[in-house]
């Protein structure tokens, strides 16, 4: 078998946030239980009841036994989840090489900025402990705005005249390439 060059990253936790606005994004090194650059946080884990993790930035190096193993690790920082930490990790997946702790408050920005653009709040724990994030109170709009609203507005749906799913239901007619039961 042809010698498998080493992969040194950087987690990338950034890549996705839970809904609370943390930190979510893990890759497991194949084969074992151990998340890339994260440490159980068994005492958090106990108290939410989840699986959280502590991230640091230091590099990582991997070393993929096979082909598909290095694939999944460079497809992973191709995808973001994972930043390449040297010039050739990065060539090796196709990506540009960026400084890794510019590259990884880069995603932190982007990550925090796409949840206030959902959420209309920052992320809890960049709120701080003693804070909660803004309630926004649901105001019902006047019954004939409703009836004004255009049916392809992603947030309406006609209810009257789309049918469930299984209502009216009729199979589609056999092709001319269907087998038939013999």
């Amino acid at each position: 078998m042809p010698r498998i060059e080493p992969i040194t990253v950087i987690a990338n936790p950034w890549h996705a946030l839970d809904a609370e606005g943390r930190p979510a994004a893990s890759v497991q090194i194949l084969g074992t239980d151990t998340v890339i650059g994260g440490t159980p946080n068994l005492e958090k884990s106990r108290a939410e009841g989840l699986h959280l993790y502590d991230f640091d930035a230091a590099p990582v190096v991997l070393k993929p036994e096979t082909p598909r193993e290095a694939a999944f690790y460079l497809r992973a920082i191709r995808d973001g989840a994972l930043i390449a930490a040297d010039p050739p990790t990065a060539a090796r997946a196709g990506v540009a090489y960026r400084n890794p702790q510019k590259a990884l408050e880069d995603a932190e920005a982007r990550a925090v900025e796409a949840y206030v653009d959902q959420t209309g709040h920052p992320p809890e724990e960049l709120l701080g402990a003693d804070s909660n994030p803004p309630t926004v109170p649901y105001a019902a709009p006047p019954s004939d705005a409703l009836a004004t609203r255009s049916p392809t507005s992603e947030t309406y749906v006609d209810r009257t005249t789309t049918p469930s799913p299984t209502s009216g239901f009729q199979p589609p007619p056999p092709s001319d390439n269907a087998r038939s039961p013999e």
